[in-house]
């Protein structure tokens, strides 16, 4: 008996130094996929302004913006981050701007985000900016102590200051802007890029070589922060070269996604991106999704997910709150390790497969990414034509979101399409309504988010 007795707790042991090892071994790799601060001493001094700011008795509120891709999210958090660890009686809170809660309790700093859209605008928000702000300003009229950071891309401010929208302005009034340009974040950045982009090449024919810290400024996708522009190649360099011959992040990174799929070694990683572009997110401990695998002609499992979870990770990470809460790896939600990535792989999908990306992608990413044919984008959109609009339009009415996004360009007005809902709903069998039911912003858009 004693033998067996000794035998089993060896068995035991060994299992639980196993799992444990795996854990740490994913926490290293979340935090390795953490968007790298590219200069920390200009963004310690953002998080020092925006400290001082909010310990004013007059600081209730700070409006951080940047570029999308300039460290706005990063720096919001650390900035809430460092005012705890200066008032550590108070706590943090991070929610939607369509999800703040009508009561704040005491001794709370709020970080509110999404504004316009989790991934581009989508067009169709102004009514409920305008209840958000005066959510916002009713909380601070009544609790003395609390404080709020409201985070936003600043071409969403420029655009929509003259709608009536951010009002009233005291909340806007303390500002911290992460766009300008000088001397010292250049002296880091191309510090940065030298040591993460340029020297660790030894291939001679790598257009590193022929690339300068000023091409990051003459791009055509000006519209993206340089930060994010450096994470971005030093993860990935092998999109150097397209990037160069493009000048444009968006397309080498879509292609370099779309790529994968053309070799047999990294076919299952583009299956697994593509899957979690159509979900949202994965979970170790929820059923796959076997219908949009079969429809997909994917050949995923859990299984195949754990044997690629290297590689896989260079593309994810553990979803904020869920490492905020120190959730183990089994339960954890892997999510893109940020939105840009999400953008890419949305714009792969829709290249090969724009009728599933219409059927199957979140209705907030379709609303914020797609645009009828000859609108005028802002870079990070893909053109729908009509066949794939009368294919969204009927997801619309099956889902009963017609009012709700009534004004977006991709909406038909119902007195045009000459049909009625039973219509829609009989041909719409077998559509994305099947998998779960949608929201505008839902929770399940900012599952998707990596803030």
């Amino acid at each position: 008996m004693a033998v067996a007795a000794t035998c089993i707790l060896a068995v035991v042991l060994f299992i639980f130094k196993r799992r444990r090892t795996r854990r740490h071994k994913n926490r290293k790799n979340m935090d390795e996929t953490e968007t790298e601060r590219l200069y920390k001493d200009e963004e310690d001094r953002n998080v020092s302004n925006g400290v001082e700011v909010l310990s004013r008795t007059d600081g209730k509120s700070l409006f951080v913006h940047g570029k999308f891709g300039n460290s706005v999210s990063s720096t919001s958090h650390l900035i809430l981050e460092k005012f705890i660890e200066n008032n550590v009686e108070w706590k943090s809170l991070e929610c939607l701007y369509t999800d703040i809660p009508e009561n704040v309790e005491e001794n709370t700093i709020m970080f509110v985000y999404g504004w316009f859209g989790i991934w581009n605008d989508d067009l169709c928000s102004v009514d409920k900016v305008k209840k958000a702000c005066k959510e916002l300003h009713d909380i601070l009229c009544k609790e003395t102590n609390v404080r709020i950071v409201i985070g936003m891309r600043t071409e969403y401010h420029r655009k929509y200051h003259t709608h009536g929208c951010f009002t009233p302005s005291d909340l806007f009034s303390n500002e911290l802007s992460l766009d300008a340009v000088n001397n010292e974040k250049d002296k880091e950045h191309i510090k940065y890029f030298m040591k993460k982009i340029k020297k660790p090449c030894k291939k001679s024919e790598c257009y590193c070589h022929d690339l300068k810290f000023d091409n990051f400024r003459d791009d055509r996708d000006k519209r993206i922060g340089i930060p994010l522009k450096m994470n971005v190649l030093a993860r990935y360099h092998d999109i150097i070269n397209d990037y160069v011959v493009k000048r444009s992040l968006l397309k080498a990174m879509t292609n370099h996604i779309t790529t994968l799929r053309r070799d047999e070694k990294t076919v299952v990683i583009y299956q697994w991106i593509m899957y979690i572009c159509l979900k949202g997110q994965y979970k170790r401990s929820e059923e796959l999704d076997e219908e949009l695998i079969k429809t997909m002609e994917f050949e995923i499992s859990g299984l195949s997910f754990n044997e690629n979870e290297e590689n896989l990770m260079k593309y994810l990470k553990f979803r904020n709150s869920d490492k905020q809460k120190m959730v183990l790896p089994e339960s954890a939600q892997y999510v893109f390790w940020h939105p840009f990535i999400y953008i890419c792989a949305f714009h792969s999908l829709f290249t090969t497969n724009p009728d599933i990306a219409m059927n199957y992608c979140n209705i907030d990413a379709i609303l914020q990414l797609v645009r009828p044919e000859n609108y005028l984008d802002t870079y990070l959109e893909v053109h729908a034509d009509d066949a794939m609009i009368d294919l969204f339009n009927q997801r619309i009415q099956s889902e009963g979101l017609q009012d709700v996004c009534k004004d977006h360009p991709l909406i038909i007005p119902s007195a045009d399409k000459g049909e009625n809902i039973e219509d829609v709903e009989q041909s719409s069998e077998g559509t994305p309504s099947e998998h779960g039911s949608f929201t505008i912003i839902s929770q399940k858009a900012v599952d998707m988010m990596n803030m």
